[in-house]
């Protein structure tokens, strides 16, 4: 039985490397990667931060907040996960450094 989770995270300019390590993660996991996609936003002016997007089966989310909150970030203000489980009908907000799920 699938059950998938969909994830936008979303983080300061400044912070663009942290995309690599997220991404290594995620794929020594098997999960794939998440996709950028702040560059196919916007016709004559680009969105000003990173926003990944994905959506991934069985996906363990407390690891994965547990990694965020081991990155060295620029701009931890900046740092947002929106996370749609397979049965929520929205997106809602974790803050990661509060660990609230």
């Amino acid at each position: 039985m699938s059950v998938v989770t969909n994830i936008i995270f979303t983080f300061s300019l400044i912070d663009k490397s942290q995309i690599k390590k997220i991404n290594e993660w995620l794929n020594k996991e098997e999960y794939g990667i998440l996709k950028n996609i702040s560059n196919h936003l916007g016709k004559y002016r680009s969105i000003e931060c990173i926003i990944l997007a994905g959506a991934f089966n069985h996906f363990n989310l407390e690891d994965f907040i547990i990694l965020l909150t081991t990155l060295e970030w620029n701009s931890t203000e900046d740092v947002q996960l929106f996370i749609k489980e397979h049965e929520d009908n929205s997106f809602r907000l974790i803050d990661i450094f509060k660990n609230s799920i």
